[in-house]
């Protein structure tokens, strides 16, 4: 590459020599000179190509990242970069640009060496050939492909390389003409030694700063452990002039550190790292250095250099809102000169002003008339707008823009504004030693003038100086403090900012022109709500019309089809409407509730298909019956299906574990689950027993007259169901947990309310009656479990009560942080707070009651119609236990028992749903659904499916059980009562062996149960009045019989 160095390099020393051969030297803007060096250098060598040929990359490439430090220095606005903003279409066009560039670039250098008119030896060859045909691709020898870049990726890395290969090495070469300039010795002595030098101004001035990683798992690095996820960042400007490592001439300009090499150089090897390090350094280090290095050698050869009067040392400072506001004032001035040369074209032009005189020097040079021989030298565009920059700012005092029309309210008022809330920080770096009053500054030491503190200082504006008080002002800036810089709002002295004319301008017509119009306040207002609503508008757009037609559209495409979508409502109106209808209805005594219980589901499903999508508002809601599919769903571990939102109104009724996800989930379920192992149950057992035995004398009281009763067995069997959660997780009993029932029944009917209505955003914190109720209610069972846990704990520490049960366990994760740690590894438990634990006790109060009791209820009214299985169920009780009361090692034994449950749960399962949604992009089966899809298992219809149990799906029929859950239908997960997987429900060992208990007390006591008329029914339970004939125990009646016998003188054997 060489010659291709010193081709480059000729070319700018033939241009520096003819701009200075007139007055033997010139001033020259090197870093623009050095950036076409550079970029000419990689065009050539790299891509094979010239500087002229590359740059209109090179320009993209530079409004390219004046757009992306403009992002980066805002704030960061969610979905911001999505939305076609100026910035955003500017950022894409040019993106697109500067790809259709290389793109062509690319297809002709593949034509040249088809053609066999170029060489695939410089980098953009190598690039090409990792990209040939696979059948090219294929190693011989052993068979294996090669791997190879796609096109899009070689497009990639041209960007890369056009980017760093020219911004890289001018920046090293333009620091070291600057160092150079300001360090004459060096220069002398560089014309013999170069590398000392360069290496010198990498460690002063790094193409690069900062260098980052960040920790993909926990990891340690001396005595710190590092979790994951955490950004390490190292600072290579800041270790490059660490004076522990470099020593105290750590911000001097001194090459001969590396006199002896870059190990010698410091306290540290690795202190030096310019290019990065490690396998991931710098790929073009030497590439940048060997150009420097012949760069350098060939100026030094030929010229000698010195700083310009002009030059203002700012590495790395510039003021992007300084560039946004000569952006402005530039566009502003181009348009006054148009019309200008406009003007002097028709002769309509004042003449002997200063724009005038510019302009005629600009079109002298511009003329197109005059000879090419004779043509005069004159001025650019450029030079006019700057020059006409220089005549409206430079030469003016600072205060010269308040005190021309001092004593104006409005001119007070901003300056008032600026002092308070100034909008600069104004900052200064010594380039070399210097005294500032009685302190000597450091070269290399930033300076920083707080601009707030300034004039906010007492001592400097008064006592009232934080105090707004614009009449301060009414003398000018220069009176307005008791020094003149008292107040620098755009700084001062020469580097002033150059458009603070140009915004006191701007301020005062604004102001003016708002206040002529309306007041201040009500335009702050009107702006503010424009602004609210714009937000809102693109919002409620985006979620509720462009975003489920997306949706739509892409599952239709893998062929899951839907109703259509409705704006706002979805589809929740059919589905109510389909539901109301369905329930006005009666019903006759068959089994088949899915189109009462869940007509929409039944409906769409006849239509549709076995998965189709519905609209929750603007939700997708997919519905999947496939069995294989919901195993899928649930079994999943890696938390890609996580639990759908909850409604805001369920948080005052009940949450607990059903609601929690990762690693507070498995905390939770890890403190529960000992509640339920099966020792824990056995021990249970005798709560059970004490129940159901209460439950029976209240029955055989009410029949005790006739021999008969009619009772609603839904309301026994609540009591019933109460009393065993109460007694067995809490350690207490139904009566004093009959409040909190109470409350959960009326929290879950304003509940139902609030969901089979339309949600309207914001309702549910608005004090309606409704809400204050909802509010109410949550207050007092919150306040009832409170008092029940303090005095559980009051008990435990006095050694009254035990700590085994549910309560108990809860409690035992609650303890003192002392007791809370593992003696053998000092590791911290986890536990759970009060709080937590009061939802935890919300949940299993309502659960442990209600699901038992719905499959108590359902098993008694179909084993009152069906007489038969209600006779082989008490058989095998009486069978197994006798007239004793049943043990929990005999309720294992009744199989006929457990066979009727589980068709119980089968035709009425205690939810009818279960639900999931994607968390991210998820394939199952051959449908790929998006991030945010709810997956909708409906349990009800699953278990009435006809495919997956057969043509007697809605009949009652426990023998398919006979063999056991997985071999009574077609697929294994067809039944999944209590849900399946890592979160199948923790009570459902618990509420099976309940329901067996209660129903074999039951049936030994009862001689026969029949139904006597249908009373109500709703979505979820169908509440019947049973007539529940009692029969008195077998030992008792023949005893009655035989003492009436005996009055009338009939006697006989006992």
């Amino acid at each position: 590459m060489t010659p291709a160095f010193v081709a480059s390099c000729e070319r700018l020393i033939k241009r520096w020599e003819n701009a200075a051969s007139a007055k033997g030297s010139c001033e020259l803007n090197v870093w623009e000179e050095l950036q076409a060096l550079t970029s000419d250098v990689i065009s050539r060598t790299a891509f094979g190509s010239s500087y002229e040929e590359g740059k209109q990359i090179f320009n993209i490439q530079k409004e390219q990242i004046k757009l992306v430090l403009d992002a980066v220095t805002s704030i960061f606005i969610p979905g911001l970069r999505c939305l076609p903003t100026r910035k955003n279409m500017k950022i894409w066009r040019l993106h697109k640009e500067v790809t259709s560039i290389l793109r062509t670039m690319i297809d002709k250098r593949e034509e040249e060496i088809k053609l066999g008119i170029a060489t695939d030896d410089d980098l953009l060859g190598l690039l090409l050939k990792s990209n040939k045909n696979d059948d090219e691709l294929h190693d011989n020898d052993h068979g294996i492909k090669k791997e190879g870049m796609t096109k899009d990726e070689i497009i990639e890395e041209c960007k890369l390389f056009y980017f760093a290969g020219q911004e890289s090495t001018s920046v090293l070469l333009t620091w070291t003409m600057i160092l150079l300039s300001m360090h004459p010795e060096w220069q002398s002595r560089a014309r013999d030694e170069v590398t000392m030098i360069l290496y010198e101004v990498l460690r002063l001035y790094p193409p690069f700063f900062i260098n980052a990683r960040y920790t993909c798992k926990p990891m340690k690095l001396g005595d710190v452990t590092f979790p994951e996820g955490v950004q390490l960042l190292m600072p290579i400007l800041g270790i490059h002039h660490d004076r522990d490592t470099w020593g105290n001439d750590a911000d001097e300009f001194q090459p001969q550190r590396f006199s002896n090499g870059i190990s010698s150089g410091s306290k540290h090897q690795l202190a030096f790292f310019p290019f990065g390090w490690g396998p991931r350094i710098c790929l073009g280090q030497s590439f940048a250095l060997i150009e420097a290095k012949m760069a350098l050698s060939m100026i030094l050869q030929r010229f000698s250099f010195e700083l310009s009067p002009a030059y203002v040392h700012a590495p790395w400072t510039e003021s992007l809102r300084m560039k946004k506001l000569n952006q402005e004032a530039t566009i502003i001035l181009q348009d006054i000169i148009r019309k200008r040369i406009k003007e002097m074209k028709t002769g309509d032009a004042r003449t002997g002003d200063l724009l005038t005189l510019l302009l005629e020097a600009y079109m002298i040079d511009n003329d197109p008339k005059e000879p090419e021989s004779f043509k005069k030298v004159g001025i650019s565009m450029d030079d006019v707008v700057e020059e006409c920059k220089l005549f409206y700012f430079a030469g003016r005092g600072y205060c010269s823009l308040i005190d021309v029309d001092h004593g104006c309210a409005v001119t007070m008022v901003l300056c008032e504004v600026l002092r308070l809330y100034p909008t600069l920080m104004l900052g200064r770096q010594a380039s070399k030693r210097m005294k500032l009053g009685n302190f000597e500054i450091p070269a290399g030491v930033e300076l920083s003038l707080l601009t707030l503190l300034i004039q906010h200082d007492p001592e400097l504006g008064g006592h009232d100086s934080k105090e707004f008080k614009p009449e301060r002002f009414s003398e000018g800036a220069a009176n307005a403090s008791k020094h003149q810089l008292g107040f620098l709002p755009f700084g001062g002295g020469s580097t002033i900012c150059i458009g603070q004319n140009f915004t006191m301008v701007e301020a005062k017509m604004m102001l003016a022109m708002i206040l002529q119009q309306m007041g201040a306040s009500a335009t702050f207002l009107l702006l503010f709500s424009c602004s609210v609503l714009l937000y809102w508008v693109v919002k409620v757009v985006y979620s509720q019309w462009y975003k489920p037609r997306r949706v739509a559209a892409y599952l239709k495409q893998q062929g899951v089809h839907g109703p259509p979508y409705k704006l706002f409502v979805g589809n929740v109106m059919e589905n109510v409407g389909m539901a109301k209808q369905a329930w006005t209805k009666p019903m006759d005594m068959s089994h088949a509730i899915v189109p009462r219980v869940t007509p929409f589901s039944d409906e769409m499903q006849k239509k549709y298909g076995k998965m189709f999508v519905t609209w929750s508002g603007a939700s997708p809601v997919v519905t999947i019956t496939d069995p294989e599919m919901v195993k899928d769903i649930l079994t999943n571990k890696f938390g890609h299906f996580g639990k759908p939102p909850v409604h805001p109104l369920l948080k005052f009724v009940v949450l607990g574990i059903t609601s929690l996800e990762g690693e507070q989930w498995a905390m939770h379920r890890r403190i529960i689950n000992p509640a339920f192992y099966l020792d824990k149950l056995k021990g249970m057992a005798p709560a059970f027993v004490a129940s159901c035995e209460q439950l029976i004398k209240r029955w055989e009281n009410a029949a005790s007259a006739q021999g008969s009763c009619e009772l609603n067995v839904w309301e026994e069997l609540q009591a019933l169901t109460s009393d065993v959660i109460s007694r067995t997780a809490f350690g207490s009993s139904y009566e004093e947990g009959k409040q909190i029932f109470n409350i959960q029944k009326e929290q879950m009917k304003l509940f139902n309310d609030a969901v089979s209505s339309i949600c309207i955003p914001g309702l549910r914190y608005l004090p309606t009656r409704k809400n204050m109720k909802i509010w109410r209610l949550h207050k007092e069972v919150t306040s009832i479990l409170r008092t029940m846990i303090d005095k559980r704990e009051e008990e435990i520490k006095l050694g009254i009560a035990t700590d085994d049960d549910l309560l108990g366990l809860l409690l035992n994760s609650n303890k003192n942080d002392d007791e809370l740690h593992d003696n053998d590894h000092g590791i911290k438990k986890e536990g759970m707070t009060k709080d937590e634990i009061i939802e935890e006790c919300k949940l299993f109060y309502f659960a442990g009651q209600e699901s038992t009791s719905v499959l108590l209820t359902w098993t008694m009214i179909l084993l009152s119609m069906h007489p038969e299985w209600q006779s082989r169920a008490r058989d095998e009780v009486f069978e197994v236990c006798g007239n004793k009361t049943p043990t929990f090692d005999s309720l294992s034994h009744l199989k006929t028992v457990t066979m009727i449950l589980y068709e119980v749960l089968r035709l009425y399962p205690p939810f009818f749903i279960n639900a999931r949604y994607t968390c991210k992009p998820m394939k199952l089966g051959d449908v790929t659904f998006p991030e945010g899809v709810q997956l909708l298992m409906p349990i009800l219809g699953i278990h009435h499916d006809r495919d997956t149990w057969g043509n007697d799906a809605d009949e009652f029929q426990p023998q398919r059980f006979s063999n056991g859950i997985s071999s009574a239908s077609k697929h294994q997960l067809a039944f999944f009562p209590f849900g399946w997987g890592p979160r199948i429900c923790l009570g459902q060992s618990f509420a099976l062996i309940e329901a067996k208990m209660a129903l074999s007390m039951i049936l030994q006591h009862m001689n026969s149960i029949t139904y006597a008329l249908v009373c109500a029914c709703n979505a979820l339970v169908l509440t019947w009045v049973v007539v529940v004939k009692l029969v008195y125990p077998l030992w008792l009646k023949p005893q009655r019989v035989a003492k009436l016998l005996k009055k009338k003188g009939i006697d006989g054997p006992p």
